[in-house]
């Protein structure tokens, strides 16, 4: 799937990512599992991520905002891209909440004159990269990808909307409803595209696996081996 970036714009995808290993990653499927086997699925989404975007061709500038910053992390970021034929720029992620770091990613894509921030994250291995043509590049437009625990797991936005993303979350409203108000709050009109979910627990890769065969996602179907019976 290919397709012309806007005339006179620059675009760029923004990757949220943490490091595989070191006993930090995919707490909840630890919590189900074991350390190790969290590990090992949080690398095998990393891989197929990687391997799917590489084989979209969208020509996206694409940059992987890491953490722990340190240089093994760097290290091994930039030998999975070398495994995929994939350029990629590193960022350390700042140490601040979660929101604040999303709004950051943003607002530093604009102090380097990218004019349009998608961003994801990397425990989506068969992220949906067809979203990309769904997004118009249109003023004042934001187009979300809600995820099945009501937040979301994609948005395209302007650059210089970066605060949209330091969200303030009510305890009555979800992730997505009070994104989506603040858009609405600034005169920013919303797209939501089709819903899709990231990979938190074993359920929710299990349903992974059900939409997809071996050979889409061959590390996570690898890593996922031994986990359930046949």
């Amino acid at each position: 799937m290919t397709k012309s970036l806007p005339k006179n714009k620059s675009v760029c995808l923004s990757v949220v990512t943490k490091y595989p290993h070191g006993g930090n990653s995919k707490t909840r499927i630890a919590s189900e599992t074991d350390q190790s086997t969290a590990s090992k699925l949080s690398e095998a989404f990393l891989c197929d991520f990687i391997q799917n975007f590489s084989k979209s061709s969208l020509g996206l500038d694409l940059q992987l905002w890491i953490t722990p910053s340190t240089p093994t992390t760097k290290d091994y970021y930039q030998e999975i891209c070398r495994r995929f034929n994939v350029n990629a720029e590193l960022f350390a992620q700042p140490d601040i909440t979660f929101f604040e770091r999303l709004s950051f990613i943003v607002f530093k894509a604009k102090s380097a004159g990218i004019d349009w921030v998608l961003m994801t994250g990397s425990d989506i291995p068969d992220f949906p990269f067809e979203q990309y043509s769904e997004v118009r590049f249109e003023e004042n437009h934001v187009y979300i990808g809600p995820d099945s625990d009501q937040g979301f797991y994609f948005i395209a936005l302007e650059s210089k909307n970066f605060d949209l993303l330091n969200l303030f979350v009510p305890e009555s409203q979800t992730v997505l409803d009070s994104l989506v108000k603040k858009c609405k709050d600034g005169g920013i009109q919303v797209k939501l595209l089709k819903e899709w979910s990231d990979i938190d627990t074993i359920e929710d890769l299990k349903v992974s696996l059900a939409r997809n065969s071996a050979n889409e996602l061959p590390y996570t179907y690898n890593a996922s081996q031994n986990l359930f019976n046949s």
